[in-house]
């Protein structure tokens, strides 16, 4: 009985951080948004550095995927939109 979530209750989980995340980048000053996410590239930078050479290409890999994904979903929502005469909103 215990400790795995579901992979709807991890969703959910990350859609609302998301949202949190958001909220709270938009209340923060533009100085201190700009410092978070210098010490966060930082951050990724760092770790990349630590990896080995595959360990890198694996990284290189997971992005490239995770943006084919993005742009498929891009396409998606276009072509939703259109269908619903919506034209070039998306």
């Amino acid at each position: 009985m215990g400790g795995q979530a579901s992979k709807a209750d991890v969703e959910k989980k990350r859609e609302a951080g998301k949202i949190g995340g958001r909220a709270r980048a938009e209340a923060m000053p533009p100085e201190r948004r700009r410092e978070m996410a210098i010490r966060a590239v930082q951050a990724r930078q760092a770790k990349e550095a630590a990896m080995t050479p595959e360990q890198r290409q694996e990284l290189k890999e997971q992005r490239q995927a995770r943006a084919r994904l993005a742009v498929k979903a891009r396409e998606a929502k276009r072509k939703a939109a259109k269908m619903n005469g919506g034209g070039d909103e998306a």
